[in-house]
């Protein structure tokens, strides 16, 4: 199971999410209380481990300023949290990074998620931007997507598990319900749902086999 922790704004909650084994953590460019200034994201990227994949959260900025932010802090991955269209998202097919797009579940406008088939490295599914509340997990089937699908929206410690075998998504990805209180993460509920999650995703799979 793929663990992304997002709005990281402490190098010490990036050594934990690194320590409790997530693959990746979110560097958020967008309005919000855990947006970062381009000094300080480039300080943040630049002393973390380099296992960790850096992953920068933008939501409807031009294309050339995200191009430029990334090649600056030296991003991995581009996380496309807004209404970015298929057009949009070509921009970045001959650059070095793969795109999340995140998909709002209260849009209700499922099809359209097709549209981004070839375009991007994976759908990110939330309920929408920045909300940290859930949406009910059984709509996720509702959207015609075979690829790699995160899960996204309201996670936390104690909901991780039900949402991975509800969903039986490719990864997973949590912000606010790591927290002790905006921008600040909790060392013991980020290794509690990192843990949780992986062994979720274990679970899965050996029923997967079992089939």
């Amino acid at each position: 199971m793929w663990v992304k922790v997002c709005g990281i704004c402490h190098l010490e909650d990036a050594q934990a999410a690194a320590s409790a084994g997530a693959q990746a953590v979110g560097l958020v460019f967008a309005p919000s209380s855990r947006r970062l200034t381009l000094k300080e994201a480039k300080q943040l990227a630049g002393s973390l481990p380099k296992k960790l994949l850096r992953v920068g959260v933008f939501v409807n900025q031009r294309p050339e300023d995200v191009e430029r932010i990334a090649r600056e802090v030296g991003l991995d991955l581009l996380q496309l949290h807004g209404t970015e269209s298929p057009e949009y998202c070509r921009y970045f097919a001959r650059l070095p990074w793969g795109l999340l797009k995140a998909w709002r579940m209260a849009e209700d406008d499922w099809q359209r998620a097709a549209d981004y088939k070839g375009l991007v490295s994976a759908l990110l599914l939330d309920s929408s931007a920045g909300s940290g509340k859930t949406f009910p997990w059984r709509e996720a089937r509702k959207v015609p997507w075979d690829g790699r699908l995160i899960l996204a929206g309201g996670l936390n410690p104690e909901n991780v598990a039900q949402a991975i075998a509800e969903v039986s998504p490719w990864g997973v990805d949590a912000s606010s319900g790591l927290e002790s209180r905006a921008g600040l993460k909790d060392p013991a509920r980020l290794a509690a749902f990192v843990a949780r999650a992986k062994k979720a995703g274990r679970e899965l799979n050996g029923t997967k086999m079992a089939r």
